[in-house]
């Protein structure tokens, strides 16, 4: 599936999630609020009946999957 050509003056999601990580007022205590969302996000779809995940353009398994798999990285990156 082709990417949609990047709207002149718009982030894109990876830069987007820098700048909330690097340089709002809230300083450190952003970066703790940004890790500690995503952590919590991807243990509640990791553990979600894939059903409840679905979307419509990515199967809930799919979702359910990449969950785990984020949800592995923080942990492993917190030393939980």
């Amino acid at each position: 599936m082709p990417r949609k050509p990047k709207v002149e003056g718009r982030e894109t999601n990876t830069q987007f999630v820098a700048r909330l990580m690097e340089r709002l007022k809230a300083g450190p205590i952003a970066q703790l609020f940004v890790i500690e969302a995503v952590r919590r996000y991807a243990e509640q779809c990791a553990e979600a009946d894939p059903k409840k995940l679905e979307t419509g353009i990515i199967p809930g398994a799919h979702w359910k999957r990449c969950a785990a798999e984020i949800h592995e990285e923080v942990t492993r990156h917190l030393g939980e």
